[in-house]
């Protein structure tokens, strides 16, 4: 029996761009309070700092501050977290940040 198809409903995460000093993402069908974080790539480590709460959740536009988190260049993606910050909800593909803070 074939799976049956996603509803469309299930939240994800976009990276879009970068600025000068944002990272700038969308997300679609988050819960509310979901938790936006940087991660490093090649650590696994979370970067709290400077990340952006989805308060109401739906779906938007919003960006991340890159001086806030205090990220060196490298390798990253977003993480959507619940409101918990304990499972993950969704995550972006890998980006690079090119220069330093």
């Amino acid at each position: 029996m074939n799976d049956p198809l996603p509803s469309g409903d299930d939240p994800r995460l976009n990276y879009l761009r970068q600025t000068d000093g944002a990272i700038e993402f969308e997300y679609f069908d988050m819960p509310g309070g979901a938790i936006i974080n940087l991660v490093n790539q090649t650590t696994g480590v979370r970067i709290e700092s400077g990340g952006s709460v989805l308060f109401s959740g739906g779906s938007g536009k919003d960006a991340i501050d890159i001086e806030e988190t205090g990220a060196s260049a490298g390798s990253y993606y977003l993480v959507a977290l619940d409101a918990a910050g304990n499972a993950t909800i969704a995550q972006t593909v890998e980006f690079t940040i090119a220069h330093e803070r």
